[in-house]
């Protein structure tokens, strides 16, 4: 008996699996059916849900370890893969699982952690990686930045697939990632999506020594900014000035052709002063020793003056981050930026350059 002899040929199966209705109406009428065509109706209800839980996942995962996948992955999956539970159960299972308890426990899973994280990490950069994670033809994993960067997998030699690994994205999500400047001090973890944000005001970020860059120094001292007063004080003394207010440099013998750079002590703060003529514009830049997004804002003044101060200039600046390049600041002009044969005018006849400045906090 089909479906055109007991006329519901206008609907198919899965229309008629969604309509409980009409479902109901449709077993009706093959009842009927059977009384009029004394035929033998067999009926078969399948539960499909209980059938599903009734799927004997420790019988899959015994086969995925036969076929040598890590237990370090099959633990992940496991976890992943399990309905939400209580604390209490879900930690009973993980030390039913992992087959130890109390700090014997915590040790292992604390191992675990560390084993998912060296899973995350790329092959070539050695950061963690982040969606979207490509794979090559061999199921190896790479960062999204260094893939465009490379023809084949660094680890194999096979190329790479346009695929990604969307099961190690999603698991990226939940990991917690520590601080970049662990080895400086800072214990504290975030989940993916914040630790960019903690890194731009983490204490314990690392800074180049503000001279690094500096004629005749190029210092390679790096550590945080705590320590970097005394450093500092230590090794740079004789580029070091002390700013309380106002202060008054006169610089003799002035060369346009050399740039000057020295270290600031102001406001209980560290900044970093550079002055220098390129293309014949004068640039006066004083950046903070600190954050991006530092809850302090420090402004600088430059004034130039005569010596019957008659005429004189004076701009003031925001001081920018020193995690900005300086050349950057030049092209935005937010720094002090003066054609050079205005500043010419202000020299005196030993060709000395003399200038005040001041910082102050807003």
């Amino acid at each position: 008996m089909d479906r055109g002899e007991i006329g519901w040929d206008g609907m198919d199966w899965i229309d008629l699996a969604q309509d409980r209705d009409q479902w109901r109406a449709l077993v009706n009428t093959i009842l009927e059916k059977k009384w009029e065509y004394n035929e033998t109706v067999l009926r078969l209800f399948i539960d499909f849900k209980q059938a599903y839980d009734s799927v004997k996942r420790e019988v899959l995962y015994n086969i995925l370890i036969e076929f040598g996948i890590p237990m370090k992955q099959l633990f992940l999956t496991k976890t992943e893969r399990t309905p939400p539970r209580s604390s209490k159960d879900n930690l009973q299972d993980l030390q039913y699982e992992l087959g130890c308890s109390g700090r014997s426990f915590w040790n292992r899973m604390n191992t675990l952690s560390e084993d998912f994280l060296k899973e995350l990490e790329c092959p070539v950069c050695m950061e963690y990686m982040a969606s979207p994670i490509m794979m090559c033809k061999s199921g190896h994993n790479i960062c999204n930045s260094c893939r465009p960067k490379l023809k084949e997998c660094p680890t194999c030699r096979q190329p790479f697939l346009n695929v990604r690994n969307k099961a190690l994205e999603n698991l990226s999500l939940l990991a917690k990632y520590p601080c970049p400047y662990k080895r400086y001090g800072c214990q504290l973890v975030f989940t993916q999506e914040r630790i960019t944000e903690h890194q731009t005001v983490c204490p314990y970020r690392s800074y180049n020594c503000p001279l690094s860059e500096a004629e005749g120094i190029m210092c390679k001292w790096i550590g945080i900014r705590e320590d970097m007063r005394e450093h500092i004080e230590a090794q740079h003394r004789n580029r070091l000035t002390q700013v309380d207010f106002l202060k008054e440099v006169l610089l003799r013998k002035y060369r346009p052709e050399i740039k000057y750079s020295r270290v600031i002590f102001a406001c209980d703060e560290v900044f970093y002063q550079q002055f220098e003529v390129i293309d014949n514009v004068f640039y006066f830049v004083i950046q903070h020793i600190g954050p991006e997004n530092y809850d302090l804002k420090f402004q600088y003044n430059f004034t130039l003056a005569s010596q019957e101060h008659e005429e004189s200039i004076s701009i003031s600046f925001v001081a920018r981050s020193c995690k900005l390049d300086i050349a950057t600041i030049h092209r935005s002009g937010q720094c002090v930026k003066l054609c050079f044969d205005t500043v010419k005018n202000f020299l005196n006849e030993n060709n000395s350059l003399k200038f005040e400045f001041y910082i102050r906090q807003l």
